[in-house]
């Protein structure tokens, strides 16, 4: 038979309940994304127009310089939307983008 108190114990050493997950359908809010404009795909279209006449895509991938000319050509943008535009945003909001045209 266990000790009264050992059950006392295995009860203090349990972990706190943890908050609520969210339940699907639910998102989570964050207020870090990047927020883009038309004017910013606009942007990031006419940049990736000019590094492709660069020869800057090859083997139908676009070299890294690309999206650091983006982030740079997107960097005032910020002042619009208040969320900076990094290379490696502009290449996943391209893949986005990119995806979704190929779709229609």
């Amino acid at each position: 038979m266990a000790h009264p108190d050992s059950a006392d114990k295995e009860n203090s050493q349990k972990k706190p309940a943890t908050k609520a997950k969210k339940g699907k359908g639910e998102k989570k809010s964050n207020p870090s994304r990047t927020k883009w404009t038309s004017a910013d795909d606009a942007t990031l279209f006419n940049v990736l127009k000019d590094q492709q006449a660069l020869g800057n895509h090859a083997d139908n991938n676009w070299k890294a310089v690309v999206w650091t000319k983006a982030a740079k050509a997107l960097a005032r943008s910020e002042e619009n939307t208040n969320s900076a535009k990094k290379p490696k945003g502009c290449s996943d909001h391209w893949t986005l983008v990119n995806s979704l045209i190929l779709i229609h």
